[in-house]
């Protein structure tokens, strides 16, 4: 096929409040719509969002059902969705950025950036970091952590499921240290340089973390704090014969991992700018 002639179509499906996946969509601006609603009616999801780019057309933004089922509330491009472990993405954005600006390589040992780096962990690489395949164990279930530092001095004391790049298996401390890397290089915070490098240039108005802490004063009891997002779609869980609210936190250590909203809006501008 001539190149020049190809249709490049690009798909992202914002459910519930997560990335729910990839999945191909039929041609048409009335198939795709007829196709999502089947699609979350039949998985009772209460909303979706989606973002088709094609090579030289306008960009199919649209959204469907109820993002908060209480207050009756419908889903708009607007909505912000919870992205969850998507979240990397913007992650990894982040390290190409650094090196675009000649702050790091994948080649290099994580060492080089963090000068107290624990023996154990003085070699691994930012390519080993980024993809999952460092051999650390996944710091998600060792916590709670204070911060990256915490993380970092857990995982160095931790036997290695593999030697680096042996495998590939998926872990949230790897971006813990990608986000000790990136501060370090940058000398900002990771919110700071995702808001400097990505929010604020491409205009992002819908994109926000909400910086969910869980208090728990006894074994018996749960308190969840978090920032307000105007518009954010609420979670739900589907028992097989009812919706529930469903919350996941997560805490600061985490956000190169997880954790970011975004509209449907807001995906269509990065989407188009990775394009350009």
């Amino acid at each position: 096929m001539d190149r020049g002639k190809a249709v490049r179509l690009c798909t992202l499906v914002l459910v519930g409040s997560t990335i729910a996946g990839l999945m191909p969509l039929p041609a048409g601006a009335d198939s795709v719509d007829d196709y999502v609603r089947a699609a979350i009616k039949a998985a009772d999801i209460p909303a979706a969002a989606v973002v088709v780019l094609r090579a030289g057309k306008s960009p199919k933004i649209a959204a469907y059902g109820t993002a908060d089922i209480e207050g009756n509330v419908p889903a708009t491009t607007d909505t912000a969705f919870q992205l969850a472990s998507a979240t990397k993405l913007f992650a990894g954005i982040l390290v190409m950025r650094m090196i675009e600006e000649n702050k790091l390589t994948l080649a290099d040992p994580v060492s080089k950036y963090v000068e107290d780096t624990p023996p154990t962990l003085r070699n691994i690489t930012i390519m080993e970091l980024a993809s999952h395949s460092s051999g650390l164990p996944d710091a998600l279930m060792a916590g709670p952590f204070k911060n990256i530092h915490a993380v970092r001095d857990w995982a160095a004391a931790q036997p290695p499921l593999a030697q680096p790049s042996v495998q590939s298996v998926y872990s949230q401390t790897e971006f813990a240290l990608l986000t000790e890397v990136l501060e370090r290089v940058s000398g900002k915070s990771f919110d700071a340089l995702l808001n400097d490098e990505i929010i604020r240039p491409l205009g992002l108005t819908e994109t926000h973390y909400a910086y969910l802490a869980d208090v728990a004063p006894d074994p018996g009891t749960s308190v969840v704090s978090a920032k307000l997002i105007p518009g954010r779609a609420t979670a739900y869980r589907w028992t097989g014969s009812e919706q529930l609210r469903y919350e996941y936190t997560y805490p600061e250590w985490t956000h190169a991992n997880a954790g970011l909203f975004i509209s449907a809006s807001d995906l269509a501008k990065l989407l188009a700018a990775g394009k350009t």
